[in-house]
């Protein structure tokens, strides 16, 4: 088997610098690691890419032709548990499957899917269509939060985050604004109702939406996710992603 070959990208390469003595031995370590993954999991590597700073991120092949995708997180990152056991759950529904996992290394073999949905040049009510249309096949239902984060675990992180982050840059904005926020945190919580969630992506946008391999026009296109958070909440948590990334519309 070849040798792996591969250029981490210059934001993720500052990222692990930025990480001290634990970065230092994650990126010292690196090419074991893709060798060892590339041994046990029977790939073929390719080209690095972009678009993440937290892993390295590498196209694959596997024995048997399919076309793969190659993560390895870095120290300090969310590892990807949580995001494994998503595309674990899901098998393909809605999102592309996972081929491998190895928690140790927090690296995953996922299925390549093909161009972003934010690439195609669609207008902006087709690509809402063609997200809500994804999103309700890739939402499962749970019984329980089964080790996800919950929408009240999220809201209390939320909270935490807009505070610290405010002090942090020196109170940029007004107390009012911060205690709206800190407002509708909290009543997100206590709305929560399990009986009420599924297992939600977190984080839908238009580059995590990837058409499917297969035709190539347009309109017969169809859609999965990568990249999930994983977490049980209602499935409104991913309708205010599209608030979130369109605002202005």
């Amino acid at each position: 088997m070849a040798e792996p070959a591969f250029e981490l990208p210059e934001e993720a390469r500052l990222r692990a610098q930025s990480l001290g003595e634990a970065g230092a031995r994650w990126l010292a370590g690196l090419g074991d690691s893709v060798r060892r993954l590339q041994e046990v999991w029977n790939i073929q590597l390719g080209a690095s890419l972009s678009g993440g700073s937290e892993s390295l991120i590498l196209e694959a092949q596997c024995a048997d032709g399919t076309g793969a995708i190659l993560k390895l997180r870095m120290p300090g990152a969310e590892d990807v548990t949580n995001e494994a056991e998503t595309l674990r759950i899901a098998d393909g529904r809605g999102y592309a499957r996972l081929l491998a996992h190895d928690e140790v290394a927090g690296a995953m073999l996922v299925e390549r899917l093909g161009r972003p949905l934010a690439d195609l040049e669609l207008s902006l009510d087709r690509q809402l269509e063609i997200i809500c249309t994804t999103l309700r096949q890739a939402w499962a239902p749970l019984a329980a939060a089964d080790g996800f984060t919950t929408a009240v675990e999220k809201s209390r992180w939320l909270a935490d985050f807009i505070t610290s982050t405010w002090r942090e840059l020196g109170e940029p904005c007004s107390a009012a604004v911060v205690t709206q926020a800190l407002d509708f945190a909290q009543q997100r919580a206590d709305a929560f109702d399990p009986a009420h969630c599924v297992l939600v992506h977190g984080d839908p946008h238009s580059h995590n939406t990837l058409t499917e391999p297969g035709p190539t026009s347009t309109a017969a296109l169809t859609f999965r996710f990568i990249d999930p958070d994983g977490l049980f909440g209602e499935p409104a948590y991913d309708l205010a992603i599209l608030m979130r990334e369109w605002n202005n519309e």
